[in-house]
């Protein structure tokens, strides 16, 4: 269930950072430097999403006091038609993002609540809901 979890942080984090990742990528560089076994870490978490294809490309931007700690892209920014590299300067449609943003952490609490278990098939927990829509008769939802 570790593994589980610290996927789940680094997809947040990295989901996170992306939005703001274009008005980062034009800041100065920062006289402060994340210690290099945490950029090594960040940089294999998000090369092993890409690679395992939970994302197909991450802007992963580090920042402290207005200065970028660290600042780097991976892997692939479009897909079709034509495959793109992701850039540090690309731009994310934050609507998108948004069922992430607000789902993830909604189901994380309830996962520490021991509400949830995230190894359950999707049916199982949409049924633990105490009023499924499913279970209402057709002329109920009208």
């Amino acid at each position: 269930m570790k593994a589980m979890q610290w996927r789940c942080a680094v997809l947040a984090v990295l989901v996170l950072l992306s939005t703001g990742a274009a008005a980062f990528a034009q800041s100065a560089a920062s006289a402060v430097a994340l210690a290099p076994a945490v950029a090594l870490a960040i940089d294999a978490a998000a090369r092993d999403a890409v690679a395992v294809g939970d994302v197909p490309g991450a802007v992963v931007v580090v920042g402290q006091d207005g200065s970028v700690l660290y600042r780097r892209a991976t892997g692939s920014r479009a897909l079709v038609p034509a495959v793109e590299p992701m850039t540090i300067d690309t731009v994310f449609d934050v609507a998108s993002l948004t069922k992430v943003v607000a789902t993830m952490p909604a189901v994380l609490a309830l996962w520490e609540e021991g509400r949830v278990d995230l190894d359950a098939p999707s049916g199982a927990i949409s049924r633990s809901s105490p009023d499924p829509p499913f279970a209402r008769s057709p002329s109920a939802a009208c």
